[in-house]
């Protein structure tokens, strides 16, 4: 007998023959020593242990696998490529379970913290046997922590493909071009009891192809017909059910559909889809009298408790996909990779306007089923377009009613712009094999000139004009003849030392400007101490706790009490915490990190401790009275403050 103990986890005993002579007392003490090294390993540091939901799966079904090191929060992600060869592995990501518990028994205080880190992945077997998920290195706390070794029997699930289970897959085209949307659609048709399905979809593995995620328009109104199957790459699919008649037989049918777009030219096959589930294979014998609660309608997962299920798989046929490449010739210089047969119009508005004035112009773009990822008309590499008018960046659009909806911003240069002329929309015609474009009527406008005044044109005359004493007249061409020449002008300069020679007049120059100083700065401190007043409780925070903790020294009862409200005032506006629930947890960080000595948060704890064992406990056990805690805490938070800054 050989005993070990991985990862801290307490004893593996890997036996041989020899077991079978291990009599039943030696085996209950090797059971006590090996809780008490549990209990040892535990209490030392980090430890790890590791759990699957299931250890008899089916070749291609996924299960979760779990990696927990408790005792630490801070752990590393193992190296998982040992995995590779057998599964394939999802990181789902790390969960914390860290946890807090206090207890006081006989005026003792105890805090248990528990750290735990919770390492969670997705596998699925790539082969059928005995695999062995192997010892994992897991660094935690910065230890080494080994895990155990998992065995996982894989089998291969039994087929069925018949009249009560029956998986097709289709494509809209068999041939295509580079660039040219595809969808894939799914048929399951159910003739039988299902519980539970899980679809395998190799097809995502294929790096030739672009599986772009689409948003389907839901019906609220049948929203319990609709699924969600998760993609390999954490994305979902949206899938339907309905009830359908085939060859006389009511079915229930399950669709599904994905756009692909190939990236490259070549002959590709597109492999099976596997669909695990579990179906109805029998009913047993119930072995007590059936009472009204075995109805279905009681059990929660709306099925009769005798029945008896088994897990099989539904495979659908494979699918060649040819994709040819996009030819050179005819290729126009402003076609930026369109596919499919296009349509276009555009509407403008407004169309009177004058030079520089928006000019809001919508374009919609139609034909192809997928839209999703069609671009907006190159509009910039249109030469008259480009000459007449200022153009907007172009915007990603929105997909309205089967047609894809962009806005764009014109505005005309010139005065003699007559119209938006028609938009282009290159594209590669994969029905008939040519390139073509898309094209809007054009837009007729009415562009006005602008006229900008200057300063001139409102006199109407550049030169100096004179009245002479002349009644003041109108003049058809401007203003000018009400203006007077620069000899009218008197030179009436008046200075500084002018105002200041004269107390009336220096005490009208000086005092608003002292007063309405005043006033600012007394109004800027009000603003500012309302707008943050707890900055103003954190500035006042220590003098408070002192006039407290004064007063808590001359108390005969509830010390303790006072003591604890005063640092948790004091530590609610520091901190800007709710000091009602403030604990020695909520602070220990915080003053860590802002400097405040370690020796100096550990008295504060001791001193938390203290106040709440009185306060809880009536002070059983504490040795301190509360006037010395009082003082002690007064010193306390006086180095504290100091620190805050």
């Amino acid at each position: 007998v050989r005993c070990h103990s991985p990862g801290g986890q307490g004893l593996v005993i890997d036996s041989t023959m020899m077991a079978t002579q291990i009599n039943r007392s030696w085996f209950a003490f090797l059971l006590v020593c090996a809780g008490g090294m549990s209990v040892l390993a535990g209490s030392s540091g980090p430890t790890v242990s590791t759990r699957v939901d299931s250890q008899d799966v089916f070749r291609g079904e996924t299960f979760t696998f779990q990696i927990v090191v408790s005792g630490t929060d801070k752990v590393d992600n193992p190296d998982l490529t040992g995995l590779a060869k057998d599964f394939t592995v999802e990181f789902l990501g790390p969960r914390n379970n860290s946890s807090t518990q206090m207890s006081i028994i006989n005026g003792q205080v105890n805090r248990t913290v528990t750290h735990e880190v919770l390492l969670v992945y997705r596998l699925t077997p790539k082969r059928v046997g005995t695999l062995t998920i192997p010892a994992l290195s897991v660094k935690a706390g910065g230890k080494i922590l080994l895990t155990r070794p998992i065995s996982i029997r894989v089998r291969e699930p039994m087929r069925m493909d018949d009249d009560t289970l029956h998986l097709e897959m289709s494509l809209s085209r068999d041939t295509v071009v580079v660039g040219e949307p595809v969808t894939v659609r799914w048929s399951w048709l159910i003739a039988t009891k299902v519980r539970g399905f899980q679809v395998d979809l190799p097809l995502f593995g294929l790096d030739a192809f672009r599986f772009p995620v689409s948003h389907p328009t839901l019906d609220p109104r049948r929203r319990d017909q609709y699924l969600e199957i998760p993609r390999p790459d954490g994305k979902s699919i949206i899938a339907m059910k309905r009830q359908v008649n085939r060859q006389g037989k009511r079915m229930i049918e399950l669709t599904f559909q994905q756009v692909v777009i190939p990236r490259r030219a070549g002959t590709f096959t597109l492999p099976e889809t596997t669909i695990f589930s579990e179906v109805l294979a029998g009913v047993r014998q119930p072995t007590r009298r059936r009472s009204p609660f075995d109805d279905p309608f009681f059990d929660v997962f709306g099925r009769d408790r005798n029945e008896v299920y088994r897990r099989v798989k539904t495979v659908s046929n494979s699918l060649t996909l040819t994709v040819k490449p996009l030819p050179e010739k005819g290729r126009p210089k402003d076609f930026v990779g369109h596919v499919g047969h296009f349509r276009m119009h555009l509407t403008a508005s407004p169309t009177d306007v004058n030079v520089g004035e928006p000019i809001t112009v919508t374009i919609y773009v139609s034909g192809p089923e997928y839209l999703d990822d069609v671009e907006s008309p190159p509009l910039e590499k249109q030469e008259e377009l480009r000459r007449n008018f200022r153009i907007s960046p172009p915007e990603p659009g929105v997909v309205q009613d089967n047609a894809k909806v962009f806005k764009r911003i014109l505005r005309a240069k010139r005065p003699d712009v007559t119209r938006i002329p028609p938009l282009r929309l290159p594209y590669f015609d994969s029905r008939i094999g040519e390139y073509a474009v898309a094209e809007t009527e054009p837009v007729p406008l009415h562009v006005k000139a602008v006229k900008v005044v200057t300063a001139l044109d409102a006199e109407g005359n550049a030169g100096p004009v004179s009245s002479r004493g002349k009644k003041l007249k109108v003049w058809s061409r401007g203003i000018a003849t009400n203006y007077e020449d620069l000899s009218a002008l008197i030179d009436e300069r008046v200075g500084l030392g002018t105002w200041l020679g004269t107390p009336a007049l220096a005490a009208v120059v000086i005092v608003p400007p002292v007063v309405y100083g005043l006033v600012l700065l007394i109004t800027v401190v009000v603003r500012r101490r309302r707008a943050d007043p707890a900055a103003l409780a954190a500035r006042r925070a220590l003098a408070t706790a002192r006039r407290a903790l004064n007063a808590a020294q001359h108390r005969d009862a509830e010390t303790h009490e006072a003591i604890l409200d005063a640092l948790r005032e004091y530590f609610g506006a520091k901190l800007r915490l709710a000091p009602g629930a403030v604990v020695f947890q909520d602070v220990r960080d915080p003053l860590l990190e802002r400097g405040i000595a370690p020796e100096d948060v550990e008295a504060l704890g001791k001193l938390f401790e203290a106040c709440e064992a009185g306060r809880y406990a009536g002070g059983a056990g504490m040795g301190d009275t509360g006037p010395e805690l009082a003082a002690e805490a007064k010193n306390l938070l006086v180095r504290i403050d100091r620190r805050f800054g």
